[in-house]
């Protein structure tokens, strides 16, 4: 299957909107809380993601709904991979892990190349 457009997104307030309204996997309900249903200010956003960029429990659970047939999982390392997180305040840690688990999710997937360009 091939990849799908990353939806177009000006803010992290915008991407965190894109992985809730998205109409696959289960409702992301500690993404929501999490991010105070993408409404959170910017810097409460970044910590929120960062921490579950660095979660292995929630790179578990991502894993689990990819694998459990929802290959097009849109996640927030989808978004925080590209190079605009630099501006949305991200260190290069965070968007070096996020590329990781994103390209972990891709392999996962099993699609036989990447889930979104």
């Amino acid at each position: 299957m091939p990849p799908r457009p990353l939806p177009q997104v000006q803010s992290l307030q915008g991407a965190c909107n894109a992985v809730i309204i998205q109409p696959q996997g289960k409702p992301a309900t500690t993404f929501i809380s999490m991010t105070q249903n993408g409404t959170a200010p910017t810097s409460v956003l970044v910590q929120a993601c960062t921490r579950l960029i660095m979660s292995n429990q929630a790179v578990a659970a991502q894993e689990a709904e990819i694998v459990g047939g929802v290959p097009y999982l849109l996640t927030i390392e989808d978004f925080v991979r590209q190079p605009i997180a630099l501006t949305w305040g991200f260190n290069q840690t965070t968007i070096q892990r996020a590329d990781a688990n994103a390209q972990y999710y891709d392999i996962i997937a099993g699609l036989g190349n990447v889930r979104y360009v």
